[in-house]
């Protein structure tokens, strides 16, 4: 069996012993002299991302036998466990057996503590009925405002920039770190107009302090999604914001709209590149597009569409005196103008997938390789760029995207799970097991 094999197994085992993650606690500084000293049998660490743990438990148990484990040990592991696991497999299975945070990490207390101080820690429960308290005040400005699209969008777009080649190199991965908060962020092309979902948080962020730029944005998006009829993720709470615009990802990792897409590849390569590079699959793919059922485009914003602010530019379909596209049917729509992809684009259904069945069906659905029409499905006011045609025209995306158009329920519960893996990626978690709401 080869290092990176046994390596694997002893993450499988990892989520075998360590059990149900205990409650929040402080954990105290570890120097690496005293890291240094527990790498036999008897007392073997690790550190990982400024965490140090107690790898013994298993050690007698391991598949692998102790040899490749304590070659690790005493020492910080960081680069060769994510190498091969996935960000997340600390904080689901290996909590537990957090012991300290390693002196000089990104975790550690800032230079000039107290001797002895340990370092800041979060009272889960304390954070946990902060959250539950903006989460209230939030479902009610989001449901006066209309605002749901454009929060969820800035949800997706600061954790969407995640690239796991750099796993464990945070904030350099990107990902949901509250990095898109910072106008140099904001500069990037596929972030035009998310200024004013910025301002839209930052009343919130006032009142709750406490609370993590890179939670609040995330929990925005997660109650706008189920606000407008979609399901509710379970999406983990408790991470740790960037602290200036040097932890902000560099430009280009957010798809692109139209061709040409980086290095001339067709919408659905473009896709797999993007999305890839995130770590989902063909089917999770599919699954995170149908996000395009809520939303509009605008002319000032992404400048894909020719309809911009105001009535004056509005579709009957975004227009408040023509279409009412709220999930309980009441009146408001926010501001008028732009191009939706859906006719109710503030209710979370599949139409985004049956629209586009009935457009392949007659042909309209325009080739894979984004030259195709961009013809929207039904209805030459609803918006259809190449990357959705491809979710019609490649045929492995074909199966996902036809079983949706024919179950909404399929859709809602695969649509949940990539959403809240989304939400996670790139995050680093105080307390390391995440804060779940209720």
């Amino acid at each position: 069996m080869s290092a990176l094999e046994r390596m694997r197994v002893l993450s499988a085992h990892l989520r075998l012993v360590s059990g149900p993650a205990p409650p929040s606690r402080a954990l105290r500084e570890i120097t690496p002299a005293e890291l240094a000293e527990h790498k036999t049998a008897k007392s073997m660490w690790l550190a990982i991302d400024g965490i140090v743990y107690d790898m013994t438990p298993f050690l007698d148990d391991h598949p692998g036998g102790k040899r490749l484990p304590l070659k690790y040990g005493g020492t910080d592991a960081s680069e060769v466990w994510h190498s091969m696991h996935r960000p997340e497999i600390l904080a689901e299975h290996a909590a537990p057996l957090a012991i300290g945070v390693l002196a000089g990490s990104r975790a550690a207390p800032p230079t000039g503590a107290p001797a002895g101080a340990r370092p800041a820690a979060r009272d889960a429960r304390a954070y946990a009925a902060s959250l539950g308290a903006c989460e209230r005040e939030l479902r009610a400005f989001i449901d006066e405002e209309n605002c749901h699209p454009i929060l969820i969008r800035l949800a997706w777009h600061d954790s969407g920039t995640y690239d796991r080649a750099l796993a464990g190199r945070w904030p350099e991965c990107g990902g949901a770190n509250g990095s898109i908060r910072f106008d140099a962020e904001l500069a990037h092309g596929a972030n035009a107009g998310l200024k004013k979902a910025v301002l839209y948080l930052q009343p919130f962020k006032d009142k709750f302090i406490e609370l993590s730029w890179a939670d609040l944005i995330q929990l925005g998006g997660a109650i706008a999604l189920e606000l407008a009829g979609g399901p509710r993720s379970p999406v983990r709470y408790g991470r740790v914001d960037v602290e200036s615009e040097a932890g902000c990802p560099p430009e280009g990792r957010l798809p692109s709209a139209y061709p040409p897409f980086p290095g001339n590849v067709d919408a659905a390569t473009h896709l797999r590149h993007v999305f890839g590079r995130m770590g989902f699959s063909d089917a999770e793919i599919v699954a995170l597009s149908g996000a395009h059922t809520l939303g509009r485009a605008f002319r000032e914003r992404s400048g894909v569409v020719s309809e911009g602010y105001g009535k004056a530019s509005a579709t009957r379909f975004t227009h408040p005196d023509t279409n009412r596209p709220r999930a309980d049917g009441a009146a408001g729509l926010g501001m008028a103008g732009g191009r939706s992809w859906t006719e109710r684009w503030l209710a979370f259904d599949n139409s985004y997938y049956a629209d586009g069945l009935a457009a392949g069906q007659r042909g309209e659905a325009g080739a894979a390789g984004g030259g195709g029409s961009g013809a929207p499905p039904r209805d030459g006011a609803l918006l259809w760029m190449p990357t959705d045609a491809a979710l019609h025209s490649d045929p492995i995306f074909r199966l996902s995207a036809s079983r949706y158009a024919h179950d909404a329920r399929a859709f809602a519960t695969d649509f949940a799970s990539a959403h809240a893996k989304l939400a996670e990626l790139g995050s680093r978690f105080d307390p390391p097991e995440g804060i779940v709401l209720p």
